[in-house]
This record gives structure tokens, sequence and C-alpha cells, in this order.
């Protein structure tokens, strides 16, 4: 009877809590470093009011980056506009959400997360239609705008802890690195469809070495004004398999690119919750 109240107590926990401490939201700012190629400084401000974090920040990287345009990629890094909302207590979705193009979360330097997927559907980190990244990981793209697609390694290696928070995903939940409160190094294989998982109550993403490098798909609700992307256009499941066909259409999770994951997760209303433990001690 203990045990299923603990589980319960659990479940209810994840979809209730805070994501970020009011201490990690500190952590959310640049080095002050100029960029290179723009002579920018990078900018980030977060404000939290009507339980969301409110993010802006002007997308210039705050530390080492390749020279751009280069032969490999033909674009500049620009100064930008971006707003993110995020929930300040996050909620865990009926089902997972796919990922759109464009940003689905920022790190704590102000730099965007993409999905890890070509135009296409395909890996745009590793394989063949893989796109080339500087020395910090990331890239701009067409329009300027300065990105991630897989674990971003500057930003991991200047964080003094052994699990380091890197960001967060635009359904309010904390992206960490790829190295676990006990020093162990996570994989793919330890964490769950949308790469994440339970630590303290509470859901987490991590950035690691391995596909789908940072999300696999939204765990959380994301907000209407969140910054993010039209969904029914481009928009994938990483746990689903590649398309090898980059003609498929990337829109529609059941086409060559996969099916949609069967959820994994359960949700409860706090009524539900309460009844249940009502009926165990009854």
């Amino acid at each position: 009877m203990a045990n299923m109240l603990a589980v319960l107590v659990c479940v209810f926990l994840v979809g209730h809590v805070t994501a970020l401490t009011n201490e990690q939201v500190a952590k959310f700012q640049t080095t002050g470093d100029t960029e290179s190629n723009t002579g920018l400084v990078g900018t980030i401000t977060v404000t939290t009011e009507n339980d969301k974090h409110i993010i802006e920040c002007n997308g210039i990287p705050d530390h080492e980056t390749d020279t751009f345009p280069n032969p490999t990629n033909p674009h500049n890094i620009k100064a930008k506009n971006h707003h993110f909302e995020i929930p300040v207590t996050p909620t865990e979705a009926a089902e997972p959400g796919c990922l759109p193009m464009g940003p689905i979360g920022v790190l704590i330097n102000g730099i965007p997360i993409y999905n890890p997927f070509t135009k296409a559907g395909n890996n745009a980190v590793e394989g063949e239609y893989a796109k080339v990244y500087d020395i910090c990981d990331g890239h701009p793209n067409k329009r300027g705008s300065y990105h991630y697609h897989k674990s971003p390694s500057c930003v991991i290696a200047r964080q003094n802890e052994v699990s380091p928070l890197i960001g967060v995903a635009l359904d309010g939940y904390a992206i960490y690195g790829p190295v676990d409160e006990n020093g162990n190094t996570l994989t793919t294989d330890d964490l769950d469809a949308c790469h994440g998982r339970v630590v303290n109550g509470v859901y987490q993403y991590h950035a690691t070495e391995t596909y789908p490098y940072i999300l696999g798909c939204f765990k959380g609700e994301v907000l209407p004004t969140s910054g993010l992307h039209d969904t029914t256009k481009q928009c994938f499941f990483a746990s689903v398999t590649l398309s090898d066909d980059p003609s498929g259409n990337p829109s529609d999770p059941d086409s060559n690119t996969g099916t949609k994951p069967t959820p994994t997760c359960i949700v409860f209303s706090v009524t539900s919750i309460f009844l249940i433990i009502s009926a165990v001690f009854n």
C-alpha cells in the first residue's frame, strides 16, 4: 500500500512541479565575449510573469565559431530578436509532441537548439546527409540564425558541475548535459523516447553524443506563444525510423519517416489521484 502511494505521488509530481529553480534561471547569461564574425556580443534576458518564463536573446554565440561564410556554409551569422515563452510549471502532455523545424528550445547562452533532422527527415548530424558544424557544434542557416542540432560541447565544457544545466526546451523542461548526478555518462539507451528521464520527481532532457542528441520529442505541452514553428508542416519524432528517401513526406509521422511512437506516459488529473488514493485506504 505504501509503495502504491509513493508511485501515485511520484506520477502526480512529474506533471506539477517547477522544472527550473530561481538559481537555474540565473544561469541564463552569456560570457560577454565578442563573436569574431559579427563583432557583436550575445545577450539574453529572462523575465518571469503570468506563470511564464519569457526569454529574449539576440542569437549571437558567446564562444569561438568558425569563419562564416565559408566553403561548407555560405551563410552569415546575424543578430536576431528571439522571443520564447515557456511555462514555469511544465505539464506532461497526454501524448509526446513532434519536433518541427526551427527552434525547439534555447540554451543558457541564448542560442536556439533545433531538431536533429534535415528538411527531408534525414539525420542532420551524422551520415550521408549530415551538415557541417563549427568547433563548438553550431552553424548559421540561410536566415543567419546560429543554432545547434547536437550536443553543444563548448557550452557543456564551461560548466563546473557534474550534471550541468545547459538549457530549456520550449515545453518548459530543463536540458542537462550527458553526465548524470552520479558522474555516469548517459547514452540514448539510458533515456526515454523524448531523450529524458525523471530525477527526484522532475522530468529532464539530456544532451548526449548519440542520436537524437538533445530532444527526441516534446514530453510536455508547449504554449501557443512559445515561438515554436508550425507543427502541421515538417514535424518529426526521433524515435521513428529515419527516411532513406529525401522525397518522402516528412510532415506525416506515418509515412516512410516512420510511425508515431506509442506514448509511454500516463496522465492523471488531480481528481483522479485523490480518488485512487482514497480507494487504496478504504
